[in-house]
């Protein structure tokens, strides 16, 4: 898949499962994990933002990590590149 289609679809996974959260379907969870790991697994650049992202707000620290650990060994992978940087 060309990197302009993949981000394009990541972003409407992440806005779907923005919507979807407010909503009392299941999915929303699903559909941010999924968009976060495939931009992760994109663009480094990106995945370096979550880390330090993730360095610098404990919550969503917390929330990737609960995302790791329940989205399967795949996706879990994905997300796992995005740890917050060491030192």
């Amino acid at each position: 898949m060309p990197k302009p289609v993949a981000i394009a679809f990541t972003i409407v996974l992440l806005l779907y499962g923005a919507v979807s959260m407010l909503r009392p379907l299941p999915g929303g969870t699903a559909a941010i994990a999924v968009g976060l790991a495939l931009l992760i697994c994109t663009s480094k650049r990106f995945a370096r933002t979550v880390g330090r992202l993730r360095l610098h707000v404990p919550r969503l620290n917390t929330a990737m990590a609960w995302l790791e650990n329940r989205a399967g060994q795949r996706l879990g992978d994905a997300l796992r590149r995005a740890h917050p940087p060491l030192g």
